[in-house]
C-alpha cells in the first residue's frame, strides 16, 4: 500500500488532480503510514486543496500521530540550511514521530545542534536570526583566451533523454497495470471464461474498474508527459546545444523491447 500511495502521490505531483490526490491518500491510510499520510496532506495544502474533504478527514485522524518542526528560515533570505536527525531537509513544514530527534540548524555563522524531545500534535518552530556578514570585495574574473560559448552543453541533451525514458518507464508500467485490470475484470465477469464460472461480487467489480481507471489516467499523463519531453530533448538538441562547430544529427526513435517500450537518441 506505501508503494501504491508513492505512486498515487508522484503522478497527482505531476499532473494535480483530485483522483490521484484521493488514491494517495486513501493508500497511505490503508498502509497505517502517518507521516506519509501527513506529507500528502502538507503538500495537497501548499498547492490550494486542503479544504478538500478527504484532505481534511485525513489530517483530522492523523494530525496529532505526528510531530511537526516548521523553518520559516528555509524561505527567507540569507536561508538557512536544516538537517533532522541526520538528514538535510528542504521542506519548511518537516513531520515526524513523536520523541527524540536532533535538529541541527545553520545559518551563516550561527549553527544550533538541539535533542528535542516532541509528543504526537505538539509543533516547534526553528528560525535563528540573520548575521550580517562583512562585505566582501567582488573577485575579478578569471582570464581567459577560450571564446564565450554559443550554446548548451550535450549533457542537457543527455539529461533530456534521460528525463524521456523515465516517463516513457512510467507509461508502460501504468499501461501493463491497467491491462492487468481489464483482465481480473474480464474474469469476475466470466467473460472469455470456458466451463462453470460464478460472477464476482458487484462491489469488486466496481473497485476493480476504479483501479483501471486509475491506471489509465496515470498512463496517460505519463504519455503526454514523454512526448512533451521528447519533443523538447530533440529541438534542444537540434537548435540550441552546442557542438564544436561540427555538424550534428539528432534522432529520437522508440519501438518495441522485451520491457514493452525502447528508445533510442542517435547524435
Amino acid at each position: 500500500m506505501r508503494e501504491a500511495a508513492l505512486a498515487f502521490d508522484e503522478a497527482d505531483r505531476l499532473a494535480p488532480n483530485t483522483v490521484a490526490l484521493e488514491s494517495a491518500i486513501g493508500a497511505a491510510v490503508r498502509a497505517d503510514d502517518p507521516l506519509l499520510v501527513m506529507q500528502i496532506v502538507a503538500r495537497a495544502e501548499g498547492t490550494g486543496r486542503g479544504e478538500l474533504a478527504v484532505v481534511a478527514e485525513a489530517r483530522d485522524a492523523f494530525e496529532r500521530r505526528v510531530a511537526t518542526f516548521r523553518f520559516p528560515c528555509l524561505a527567507e533570505k540569507p536561508a538557512c540550511a536544516v538537517v533532522v536527525d541526520g538528514a538535510a531537509r528542504a521542506e519548511r513544514t518537516v513531520h515526524v514521530l513523536p520523541g527524540s530527534h536532533r535538529v541541527e540548524v545553520t545559518r551563516g555563522d550561527r549553527r544550533s545542534k538541539d535533542e528535542v524531545n516532541i509528543a504526537g500534535g505538539e509543533a516547534r518552530t526553528f528560525d535563528p536570526p540573520v548575521t550580517a556578514d562583512p562585505p566582501v570585495a567582488p573577485a575579478p574574473p578569471p582570464a581567459s583566451s577560450l571564446p564565450p560559448s554559443s550554446g548548451l552543453s550535450p549533457y542537457w541533451l543527455i539529461l533530456g533523454a534521460g528525463v524521456t525514458v523515465g516517463f516513457a518507464a512510467g507509461t508502460v508500467a501504468t499501461g501493463v497495470l491497467a491491462l492487468e485490470k481489464q483482465s481480473e475484470l474480464d474474469t469476475l465477469q466470466c467473460r472469455g471464461v470456458s466451463g462453470p464460472c460464478s460472477i464476482g461480487p458487484a462491489a469488486e467489480q466496481q473497485a476493480v474498474i476504479d483501479d483501471g481507471e486509475r491506471f489509465e489516467l496515470m498512463a496517460g499523463v505519463f504519455g503526454g508527459i514523454t512526448v512533451a519531453a521528447a519533443i523538447t530533448t530533440v529541438l534542444v538538441g537540434a537548435l540550441a546545444v552546442e557542438w564544436d562547430d561540427a555538424p550534428a544529427t539528432v534522432a529520437f526513435t522508440a519501438g518495441p523491447g522485451l520491457a514493452g517500450l525502447v528508445l533510442g537518441l542517435e547524435l
